[in-house]
């Protein structure tokens, strides 16, 4: 670390003021991309985790988190718990190389050579105190800073009748954490935080926070100069290689102003994929503001030809949909192919699961003697699209599984594939 960097932290660490409040209103709120990263999986909740902790280790909103898990009282988790959590996004690709921090989704990522190569959770400034937009570099960075505490941070510590303090030396109690990294707007920079709960949320004065771990390896990508992107988008379209269309959408935390859906619409428009989205479900998606990347259309099948099969695998199977996406037919094929010995629940080892996790359809049978597949040995299983009641299922995105069990002794093991029902 050059000498001159160390002694103008101080510094600039005490202009954090100056400029907190000129925060750029110009720039698109609307965003068409290319790619969707994330994944439906389980978190189990472990001894002292609040359903808030969890959610800001995973990135994903706290009340996302409960109406997935149909959580009623967030402070009544426990320990085993087993938790849906979805961490689909639209990946912002603002920048072939460099960091783009999307305000509304309060989420870091870091691009190398067009792809994205990390993405971390972070917390941002309170509506009160935004943090700043625009296109930054990376200035320098600093181990164990020392804190200089802006006059203006002082007032508010007189006001709230806080202890006020002039400097918080290295240590516990340094709301900076052990790392700081200075962008080139000044007095603003990503550090740690002594409050990780407070990662996913809008309450500093503008920095931007991440949580012990997520900081460690941030400090080790940083170098300066750097490009970091600050973008305010609470509405992010994506239009995949494959043609599926996704939406996500984030309140407006900012009230820089929220896409009305005519605008959306005609973003999908322009793009070529308008007439194969269900305007209900983009609907849903821009009125709930879930923080979740949703699917709200697919490819368009070539007339008189069948979609290509879409296909997961591990290296005990191969999970195949013969005919997905269903579009207008009601019934679906499903083949499971062994790489190695396997065995399957006899009759029916698959369910459904809506982009909540919840399940929807599940064979009400209870399994006789297991059906065993050798290497290259196949199995066909038919699904009439309905739920477990033998209610049609409504139109939209699901996901289906196929349960099996491996020759290692491991137990039960999923696959998963993404399902579209049509109307």
């Amino acid at each position: 670390m050059l000498r001159w960097s160390l002694l103008l932290v101080p510094i600039l660490l005490a202009a954090a003021v100056a400029g907190a409040h000129d925060l750029p209103t110009g720039g698109p709120r609307l965003g068409v991309f290319r790619q969707v990263a994330g994944e439906l999986r389980t978190v189990e909740v472990r001894p002292g985790d609040t359903l808030v902790g969890i959610a800001s280790r995973v990135g994903v909103p706290w009340t996302t988190l409960a109406r997935e898990n149909g959580i009623q009282d967030p402070d009544r988790i426990y320990p085993g718990q087993k938790l849906r959590v979805d961490t689909r996004r639209v990946v912002p690709a603002l920048a072939d190389d460099g960091w783009v921090i999307n305000v509304p989704e309060a989420t870091l990522y870091v691009f190398e050579g067009g792809r994205v190569t990390a993405r971390y959770p972070v917390g941002l400034g309170r509506p009160a105190w935004p943090t700043p937009l625009g296109s930054f570099r990376i200035l320098f960075r600093e181990q164990d800073p020392t804190w200089e505490v802006p006059p203006s941070i002082q007032e508010e510590m007189r006001r709230e009748n806080r202890v006020v303090r002039q400097k918080v030396p290295p240590g516990p109690d340094n709301p900076l954490g052990r790392y700081w990294i200075q962008l080139s707007v000044w007095g603003y920079g990503v550090h740690g935080t002594p409050f990780p709960t407070s990662v996913g949320q809008f309450l500093s004065h503008g920095c931007i926070r991440a949580r012990d771990g997520d900081i460690d390896e941030l400090f080790g990508l940083a170098t300066r100069g750097t490009r970091v992107e600050i973008a305010y988008l609470p509405v992010k379209l994506a239009v995949t290689p494959e043609g599926e269309v996704w939406a996500e959408a984030h309140p407006d935390v900012y009230g820089l102003g929220f896409p009305p859906e005519d605008e959306v619409w005609q973003a999908l428009e322009e793009a070529g994929v308008a007439d194969r989205v269900d305007r209900k479900d983009l609907q849903t998606v821009l009125r709930e503001k879930e923080g979740v990347a949703r699917r709200v259309g697919l490819p368009q099948p070539q007339a008189g030809s069948d979609p290509a099969p879409q296909e997961g695998s591990d290296p005990f199977a191969v999970w195949q949909c013969l005919d997905c996406p269903p579009g207008s037919r009601r019934r679906v094929t499903f083949r499971v192919e062994a790489r190695a010995p396997i065995d399957l629940p006899n009759p029916y080892p698959i369910e459904v699961r809506d982009d909540a996790g919840r399940v929807v359809f599940r064979p009400q049978m209870v399994a006789q003697a297991m059906v065993h597949l050798e290497p290259g040995d196949s199995r066909n299983f038919v699904w009439e699209v309905r739920d477990t009641l033998g209610q049609p299922l409504p139109p939209g995105s699901y996901t289906a599984v196929i349960r099996y069990f491996p020759p290692d002794g491991s137990g039960v093991r999923e696959l998963s594939l993404p399902l579209w029902v049509g109307r």
